[in-house]
């Protein structure tokens, strides 16, 4: 993968998001944001983009179709995965001291000074950590406007913790957060969260396999953030688990395959990177035909236009149960 220091770019200055952008990629009014963020969005060169040129952008593309064609590249699903990911947070794990913040919790795929995808087309970021800087605006945002009133969050395939130490400090450990996954590190990542002061609670939990015995508090909201993705066409156990729970409300941010525009050629490397990966697939249409059958009702579908290198991933695909 070549380097942002090999990537010229058109217009060295380039051009920032601006809050108008923040309201299209989230699909939000201006009045969702705090002041806060409307400051870090303002910022001057805290989420400027320029535009990369013809052979930048072929070159880009070029690296992705050999990502994407590699050999070594994973695929999703509990065949041999779970090793994988126990190493990954692992990692996270031997970093993190509840003392010093979260911030050794960042993803490891959550990557640096590389292309990101804007609006059907690649764009080079000013700020090396502009897709982990968007990212957590994002997060604050959807926990603002949908988990105010829980009492209890849930996330479901919280891997390295971040999510779950961010959204602990966000609402000052007045709300609960669990933390679950199938990898007995990223649950020791919560529970040295637990054991730093933070109001969260770890557990082990496999999608493929849910554990009916583990109910959900009245009124909660689930979060997954990139972890159903790893269930390819194998997550109705998890959604028949969550229908029968007395939730308010489910927060899938996701890639979503169905949603890129195949007669576009960024988009479409995504597609193929997407189906290679084994990625989850038909979504949309499953929650469409739940919510035909009164057993849910859509809230908000709305396709991120943003991403990483590689995907789309912070899709939203937000619900609530019938009973």
């Amino acid at each position: 993968m070549r380097s942002a220091a090999q990537i010229r770019v058109r217009g060295e200055a380039g051009r920032p998001l601006t809050l108008s952008d923040f309201c299209g990629l989230f699909g939000a009014e201006p009045e969702s944001f705090t002041g806060g963020q409307v400051k870090a969005i303002t910022t001057k060169d805290g989420f400027r983009v320029s535009d990369l040129g013809q052979a930048e952008t072929e070159g880009v593309m070029i690296d992705v179709l050999k990502k994407t064609n590699s050999p070594e590249l994973t695929v999703a699903g509990d065949a041999g995965s779970n090793s994988r990911w126990e190493r990954g947070w692992a990692e996270n794990l031997a970093e993190f001291d509840p003392s010093g913040g979260f911030e050794t919790l960042r993803p490891k795929y959550v990557r640096s000074r590389q292309p990101v995808r804007l609006y059907q087309k690649f764009v080079m970021p000013q700020n090396p950590d502009f897709e982990y800087e968007w990212y957590k605006i994002f997060l604050e945002y959807l926990a603002r406007q949908y988990m105010g009133d829980a009492g209890t969050i849930y996330e479901f395939g919280c891997g390295s913790g971040f999510n779950v130490a961010f959204l602990s400090q966000l609402f000052r450990n007045k709300k609960k957060v669990w933390g679950t996954d199938w990898a007995q590190s990223s649950v020791k990542i919560i529970d040295r969260m637990a054991h730093g002061g933070y109001n969260v609670e770890g557990r082990m939990f496999n999608f493929f396999e849910p554990d009916e015995s583990f109910r959900l508090d009245e009124g909660a909201v689930v979060l997954t953030v990139g972890a159903l993705e790893q269930t390819g066409t194998r997550y109705l156990p998890f959604l028949n688990y969550l229908l029968e729970q007395p939730i308010s409300l489910c927060i899938n941010i996701e890639p979503i395959v169905e949603w890129y525009d195949q007669s576009k050629l960024v988009d479409y490397l995504a597609v193929l990177f997407h189906e290679r990966r084994k990625y989850m697939s038909g979504f949309p249409e499953t929650l469409e035909g739940l919510e035909k059958k009164g057993e849910l009702s859509l809230v908000k579908q709305k396709r991120s236009y943003f991403g990483s290198l590689y995907i789309e991933g912070y899709s939203q695909n937000i619900w609530r149960p019938q009973r």
